[in-house]
């Protein structure tokens, strides 16, 4: 539910012309109760565009947009696998209802997890702020980060000063991030020496701290280049 509500509401924000149409086919009975509540958050621009079918509308509905010889006869078409099968499971690069492999796991396709030896992990309290210096000594160096929140978001932003007493200036504003759906990285070059921190606020926070897992590089200028 919460998946489906992150993502119309990203299109509706984003892309609000690129939704044409959702069709839910086959739903069971308890999403009517997820339906009637999405009307409640969601605008009519998306709500409209959000069509329930059963298996038996289906052909005479989608037959309109799809041509049914391509479309699995389990949602309405009339295409079947080889071997009579109305899913056409052949039609998916993995095979339907199997565990996913190890290697397509989120933590194994970014390095800032748990398992990550490189990373650092800290817990950032309750209306509190944690700051990241990176010390920067060769002009156009790139600054590099990965991060990830364990259970809950938090505000990731950037500030420069030119030396320790120097006063701090934004270079990017915090905003929150759901850092803890996945991993986050960025990078950002430096066009000056000093001090770059890496800034995770959670003063919005009164009664949720915030479990933190991090990194951060400076590469000298050319190094990524070199490395291509």
């Amino acid at each position: 539910v919460e998946r489906t509500f992150t993502l119309l509401k990203n299109y509706e924000r984003n892309h609000p012309e690129s939704l044409k149409i959702v069709y839910v086919i086959n739903a069971p009975s308890f999403f009517n109760f997820i339906h009637n509540w999405l009307k409640t958050v969601l605008p009519e621009s998306i709500i409209s565009k959000l069509c329930l079918l059963s298996k038996e509308e289906c052909p005479a509905l989608l037959g309109k947009h799809i041509d049914l010889s391509i479309l699995p006869a389990s949602v309405g078409g009339t295409m079947v696998d080889v071997n009579g099968d109305p899913n056409c499971p052949s039609l998916y690069k993995m095979p339907l209802n199997i565990p996913v492999p190890e290697s397509l796991m989120l933590y194994n396709q970014f390095c800032v997890l748990d398992n990550d030896p490189n990373a650092m992990k800290t817990t950032v309290e309750c209306g509190a702020l944690f700051k990241v210096p990176c010390i920067v000594s060769e002009p156009n160096s790139n600054l590099q980060w990965d991060y990830q929140t364990l259970n809950f978001d938090i505000c990731f932003g950037l500030s420069f000063r030119k030396d320790e007493i120097s006063e701090s200036k934004p270079i990017m504003t915090p905003r929150r991030v759901e850092s803890h759906r996945i991993p986050e990285s960025g990078n950002f070059f430096c066009e000056e020496t000093g001090i770059y921190e890496l800034i995770f606020d959670n003063t919005y926070s009164w009664f949720t701290k915030k479990d933190l897992v991090y990194k951060a590089s400076v590469l000298p200028p050319h190094t990524d280049e070199e490395e291509d």
